[in-house]
């Protein structure tokens, strides 16, 4: 991959450990921010091409093959159809889009285009998620009879202030934002969600216009039922980030404060210890830390025709299971704070 040109799109924080990782293993040639001073900064560091708008970085028709995508989520599809139709292979932070039919027009532009969407899902990475799944994938578990995430975070005030978090139509809401991996993962180990039912409510004073706590059931399409417990009020700092599963063989729990620990484990099966490492931010800490796994298995997909981690498809299904508790929640409980 070390040949491969790639732009930056988004030099946030998060823009930021891309830049690192594609100066590691292959050659950043252009950032795009609308914010000039940030480009230019990003510009100097990894001494690449700055542009303050992705208009203008296209109208150049540099001849890249991979644009990252790391912008406000709701300009997330845009962006990437923009990017494909120019012939750039593209990878997508989470979540790629914020409805199915912004994926299904994502899907469109990639067949036209014959290029590829590489969805950012790092936290299959983590080693007891990947445990799960393959105790999973063997049917060795018994019966699954439930399961339980809890995500008590705390999202300071600071994070909402003059920031497109927490902005109904660049956010989306905590679902997406905060949620979409613990989401994924439930994907990932269950399969399509068939129905969904839940409560979401605006607690705080902090700037945003969408829910900060959430309560829901989901029942997915093999049977297996279970809860999603959310919150970003948590004081004063991130509380707890798990999963537990109830099964005909035992107990298991990865908790901490991201999936970071075993907590539980009452069955028969050996699970490896998680990475302990968050993401760390300005004033806060987020998901697990494998962007770099990201991008190593990216390398045996270009150098080896290997086939990504994960899929387009898959982060429809993912799409599609928030905009189903979305819809729940508004049926349920219209919250007139938000």
């Amino acid at each position: 991959m070390g040949d491969l040109r790639f732009v930056l799109i988004g030099c946030g924080r998060i823009g930021e450990r891309h830049a690192l990782l594609i100066q590691q293993y292959a050659k950043l040639i252009a950032v795009v921010d609308i914010i000039p001073d940030r480009a230019k900064h990003f510009s100097n560091i990894f001494q690449a091409r700055n542009f303050d708008s992705l208009q203008a970085f296209l109208a150049e028709k540099l001849a890249l093959d991979i644009a990252v995508i790391c912008t406000p989520n709701g300009l997330h599809a845009t962006q990437a159809i923009q990017c494909l139709e120019q012939g750039m292979d593209v990878i997508v932070e989470k979540p790629v889009a914020l409805f199915k039919r912004d994926i299904d027009a994502i899907a469109v532009a990639m067949l036209k285009s014959g290029k590829q969407v590489f969805p950012i899902m790092q936290n299959r990475f983590n080693a007891a998620i990947i445990g799960i799944k393959n105790l999973l994938q063997e049917e060795i578990l018994g019966t699954i009879y439930s399961f339980q995430i809890n995500c008590f975070w705390n999202r300071p005030p600071a994070y909402y202030a003059n920031s497109w978090h927490g902005d109904k139509e660049l956010d989306g809401g905590i679902l997406y934002t905060q949620l979409s991996h613990f989401i994924d993962m439930l994907t990932w180990f269950f399969g399509d969600c068939e129905e969904v039912k839940g409560y979401i409510s605006k607690q705080s004073e902090k700037e945003l216009d969408v829910e900060d706590t959430g309560v829901f059931i989901l029942k997915y399409a093999n049977g297996i039922i279970g809860s999603v417990n959310y919150t970003v009020n948590a004081e004063p700092k991130n509380v707890e980030g798990s999963f537990m599963l109830s099964t005909g063989k035992g107990t298991i729990k990865i908790g901490g404060t991201y999936l970071n620990r075993i907590e539980i484990n009452t069955t028969p099966f050996v699970l490896d210890l998680p990475k302990t490492k968050e993401n760390e931010y300005a004033n806060y800490k987020g998901s697990g830390a494998y962007h770099e796994e990201v991008y190593q298995h990216l390398l045996k997909v270009y150098h080896s025709n290997g086939s990504y981690y994960t899929s387009l498809k898959e982060a429809e299904a993912t799409i599609r299971t928030i905009e189903k508790m979305y819809l729940s929640a508004i049926a349920c409980n219209p919250l007139k704070k938000i």
